[in-house]
C-alpha cells in the first residue's frame, strides 16, 4: 500500500486557511489493521492487532478437547494460536480458535456426526494467514477434511463457489479408487481423484481439478483440471493430504 503524502497549503500571512478542506479518511476493511515496515505493508486480523473477546471460553459443558499438533496462525501475526476440536454435552462438534493475542471463538463443524479432530494450518494463497484444516469421521477408507477461515475475530466455514456450501473434501484410500489433496501443485489447493481402471498392471485413471481461493469472499473455485494415470505405489503417495506441515497429518 503506497503512502500519499498531503501537504496542505499556507498563507504568505502565516495565518489560518480557514478554507481549506479535512482531509478526507481512510477506513481500514472491518476485522483487519494495516501496519507498515520499511515502506512493505502487511494485513494482519484485528485478533493479532487488539485482542478478541473472549466468546467461546473453556468452560465445564464442554467435552473432551483434542489440540492440532501442527502449527496455525490464523491472524497472520507470527505467534501460533491454538486450534482445537471440542464435543459439545449435546454431541456436536464445534472447532475453536485461542488467539495467541487473547480472546477465543468457535463454529460448528459441518456434518461431524461421527466426531472430528484438528489438523493444523496451512497458508492457501500465501497472505500469511493460515486456514485451518478440520479432519472430520466420514469414509471408511478415509476421513473428510473442512476448511475454515479467520473473519476478523470469528472463525467461519471456506465456501465452495460453486456450491455455496462449506468446502469439504475425501481423502481416501481402497483398492478400487482413492482421493487425495495437494497444495503444491497446480491452483491453491487441487483435489485428485484415481479410479483402479486395470488390475492386472495396477493402472489407476486420475483426475486433478485445482480451486483458486479468493480470501476477501472466503471462497474456492474450481479451474480447468488435468489427468493421466498412476501406477499403485504413486496412487499411494496421491491418496494423501500433502499440504505443507500437513503432509500425513491424517
Amino acid at each position: 500500500m503506497a503512502s500519499v503524502l498531503v501537504l496542505g497549503a499556507c498563507s504568505d500571512s502565516g495565518g489560518d486557511d480557514e478554507g481549506a478542506e479535512p482531509a478526507p479518511s481512510v477506513t481500514e476493511p472491518a476485522g483487519t489493521t494495516t501496519t507498515s515496515t520499511s515502506g512493505e505493508s502487511t494485513t494482519t486480523s484485528t485478533a493479532a492487532a487488539t485482542g478478541c473477546p473472549d466468546s467461546m471460553p473453556m468452560t465445564a459443558e464442554l467435552g473432551d478437547l483434542e489440540v492440532a499438533a501442527e502449527g496455525f496462525d490464523g491472524d497472520g501475526d507470527g505467534a501460533a494460536d491454538e486450534l482445537s476440536v471440542v464435543a459439545t454435552a449435546d454431541d456436536e462438534w464445534q472447532v475453536r480458535v485461542a488467539w495467541a493475542a487473547g480472546g477465543s471463538t468457535g463454529a460448528p463443524i459441518v456434518d461431524a456426526f461421527m466426531g472430528a479432530r484438528p489438523l493444523g494450518g496451512h497458508d492457501l494463497d500465501g497472505d500469511g494467514i493460515d486456514e485451518a484444516f478440520i479432519a472430520i469421521s466420514g469414509p471408511a477408507s478415509g476421513m473428510l477434511v473442512g476448511l475454515y477461515r479467520t473473519d476478523g475475530c470469528d472463525l467461519v466455514p471456506v465456501l465452495d463457489a460453486g456450491t455455496g456450501q462449506p468446502f469439504v473434501f475425501p481423502v481416501t484410500a481402497s483398492i478400487g479408487a482413492f482421493s487425495g489433496a495437494s497444495c503444491g501443485s497446480i491452483g491453491n489447493i487441487a483435489l485428485i481423484n484415481g479410479e483402479l481402471i486395470d488390475a492386472d498392471a495396477g493402472e489407476y485413471e486420475v483426475a486433478e481439478t485445482p480451486y483458486v481461493y479468493d480470501s476477501t469472499s472466503g471462497s474456492l473455485t474450481a479451474a480447468p483440471g488435468d489427468g493421466g494415470s498412476a501406477g499403485f505405489d504413486e496412487a499411494g503417495r496421491l491418496a494423501t493430504l500433502d499440504c505443507g506441515s500437513l503432509d500425513g497429518a491424517l
